[in-house]
């Protein structure tokens, strides 16, 4: 794994590691089993090949709460637009579920 970012209101330099230290924790710590104070989410993307015309397709698990996502793409967009779409995608439908939203909601244009 690389570290990319922290969400902090400083950055020392030992933040990197800190942050490897907490990573390091999650796979080390047994489950407390307390799902009311955790957030765990599985997100998955890939390209394929997709009929007609469809962008994308967004699945959820059958669980609930919803914990596992996966967004598939199709392949023969550009790559810039494959990257849009999957995040139109998560905007859509990924992140309502998340807060409890029912049903289809409108897909955001996603901005780079």
């Amino acid at each position: 794994m690389q570290f990319i970012c922290s969400f902090a209101p400083a950055y020392p330099t030992d933040h990197p590691a800190k942050a490897f230290k907490s990573l390091h924790g999650l796979f080390a710590a047994p489950d407390s089993g307390d799902a009311s104070r955790k957030i765990a989410i599985d997100l998955y993307v890939r390209t394929v090949p997709l009929p007609d015309g469809v962008r994308a397709h967004c699945f959820c698990d059958s669980e609930k709460p919803d914990t596992c996502f996966l967004v598939l793409v199709n392949e023969t967009l550009p790559v810039e637009e494959q990257y849009q779409t999957a995040l139109g995608e998560v905007f859509a439908h990924v992140l309502p579920r998340l807060a409890g939203a029912k049903g289809r909601t409108n897909h955001p244009p996603p901005v780079f």
